[in-house]
Formats: structure tokens, C-alpha cells, sequence
């Protein structure tokens, strides 16, 4: 009798944690696959527009070598090492030298080149306070996608 009341008592403990594992399988695992499918699509890939002005402002507003050198291609970065601090590269390669600058920017033509690569042309308009005098300026400058993230890839000289 002692063995059989044992017996029941491990059966009912048995099926209390199947029943746990079976209540965590059925809810809490969709509930972490819903969770994680979220956070996927609120995952933004910027845009040509994003990467422009955000080069723009690394070397204008921020005056960051390293984030300019971010958004460039692998290409460009070495044109753009040459000039050895962004000052340098404001000035000599993009021939502006700004205290702070806006920046508004509009699409010149796309093409496609393959599935994988895409090429466009920005221009870009900058407003700048330089010695307490504004300045505006056009500059054309060319962005490749590589891996689906947009570079810079070069500055089209007028």
C-alpha cells in the first residue's frame, strides 16, 4: 500500500510538470517569436538621403574623421586619409570651409548596376555660417550600395 501511494503521488508530480512544460511550450514560446519578429522589422537600413546627410554633418557639424570615414567606401576612405584631419578634408577636397553647416540633398538619377549594387547621384545644397557670413553651396557626389548600405563613393567635380 505504501508503495502504491508512492507511485500515485510520483504520477501526480509527473504530470504536474508535463503540464507546466506543456502550458510554457504552448504560450510562452509563440509569445517570444512574436517579441523577436518585431524587433526585426524595427531594424532601419538608411536610406542614400540618411548617408548623405550624415556625411555631410560628420565633417561640417561634428568634425569626425572616423564617422566620415564610416559612410564612405573603401575607395574613398583612402582619398580621404590622404587629407589626414577633416578640416583638412573640408578644405582641400570638398574646397568649403564651414562652421556649421544644413544640409538638403536631392536625387540627380539612379541606376541600377546589378541586384547587388546599386549607384546614384546626390546633389546636395549647404548652408553655412562661415566668420559670421552665410554661404551657400552645391556639391554632386556619387553613393554605391554595398551589402544593402549606401556609401559614398565619390565627389563629382562640375
Amino acid at each position: 500500500m505504501l508503495i502504491q501511494s508512492l507511485a500515485n503521488h510520483l504520477n501526480e508530480q509527473c504530470f504536474m510538470v508535463f503540464h507546466r512544460l506543456i502550458v510554457i511550450k504552448l504560450f510562452l514560446i509563440p509569445l517570444l517569436l512574436l517579441t523577436s519578429s518585431c524587433t526585426e522589422e524595427e531594424v532601419k537600413i538608411p536610406s542614400d538621403v540618411d548617408i548623405t546627410v550624415a556625411f555631410f554633418d560628420a565633417m561640417y557639424n561634428k568634425k569626425d574623421l572616423d564617422t566620415l570615414l564610416l559612410y564612405s567606401s573603401s575607395s574613398f576612405q583612402e582619398e580621404i586619409k590622404k587629407y589626414k584631419t577633416v578640416s583638412n578634408v573640408a578644405r582641400r577636397m570638398f574646397n568649403l570651409s564651414f562652421d556649421s553647416v544644413s544640409v538638403n540633398t536631392q536625387k540627380s538619377g539612379a541606376k541600377v548596376i546589378d541586384q547587388f549594387n546599386e549607384e546614384v547621384t546626390m546633389t546636395v545644397l549647404l548652408t553655412g555660417k562661415r566668420n559670421e557670413r552665410i554661404f551657400k553651396e552645391v556639391k554632386r557626389i556619387q553613393l554605391i550600395k554595398k551589402n544593402k548600405i549606401w556609401l559614398v563613393n565619390n565627389l563629382i567635380e562640375d
